[in-house]
């Protein structure tokens, strides 16, 4: 059974993380029903899931490569209500958040799923406002000093240091010059609200939480303020106040640094 599903993914183009992923999850409810998928064992899987204290995108991942199982045997199953991930005050993505809430899942739902994780790490790495990187060029990128020049808001210009690897690669072959990202405004918003709705995340999510996850990032790695400011094309260090106001969960870090020490 197991083979014949592999079989089928590969058959269907799905890329090889992918197939990794859904089988590394449907495999032990295999074993745990005996190779006969019910309702009943699918039920006491997940709940068996649940009093292990599994964090709920584990049990999402589960409940989502599962989903695909079902469709390939043509069988009905109901699956619990997915719990979304907790919002913060002012939503953003960690790095592990993104790498293992995130980006984990984007197969799963999206056919061009490896496009979608080195957009999304491109964004997070860069703090690029939405509107800048839907109209970056090859052009703009200086391969040899690694940087990025941005024409930003009220045509004021800015470099972003940046350093070329796999994220960004695959966009720059495609293109021989002109516009790196192509696509709309619109395109890059459900893409985001995509995300929002596979992964049942309870808060906004749209293109500028990569912007305000690279704000964090930068804060999180000791980066001064003022470089902040810079990095993000604010011409006001009060509006990039907004962006880096720390959460409680940045405070307590804080504190256990300071409590090792």
């Amino acid at each position: 059974m197991i083979n014949k599903f592999e079989e089928s993914l590969k058959l269907d183009q799905k890329s090889d993380k992918t197939v990794e992923s859904y089988l590394k999850q449907v495999k032990p409810y295999l074993q745990f029903c005996n190779n006969k998928p019910s309702q009943k064992s699918l039920n006491d899987f997940i709940l068996q899931k649940r009093e292990n204290n599994l964090k709920p995108n584990t049990i999402n991942l589960f409940i989502n490569s599962m989903k695909s199982f079902c469709n390939y045997l043509n069988i009905n199953l109901e699956f619990p209500k997915q719990k979304g991930i907790k919002p913060s005050e002012n939503p953003y993505w960690t790095e592990e958040q993104l790498n293992d809430d995130i980006i984990c899942m984007l197969n799963l739902f999206f056919r061009d799923g490896q496009s979608v994780e080195n957009l999304l790490r491109f964004m997070f790495f860069t703090g690029l406002r939405p509107e800048e990187l839907i109209t970056l060029k090859k052009s703009d990128i200086d391969f040899e000093k690694k940087n990025i020049l941005v024409n930003g808001k009220g045509d004021k210009d800015r470099l972003i240091p940046f350093e070329l690897n796999n994220w960004v690669e695959p966009f720059l072959t495609r293109q021989s010059d002109g516009i790196i990202f192509n696509m709309t405004y619109e395109t890059l918003r459900n893409k985001f609200g995509k995300i929002k709705r596979e992964l049942n995340l309870n808060y906004e999510v749209t293109p500028y939480i990569m912007r305000r996850s690279f704000a964090k990032h930068c804060l999180s790695k000791g980066l001064d303020i003022s470089f902040i400011q810079m990095l993000l094309g604010h011409e006001d260090i009060e509006t990039t106040m907004i962006y880096v106001k720390p959460d409680n969960d940045m405070l307590k870090k804080a504190c256990q640094k300071l409590r090792s020490k």
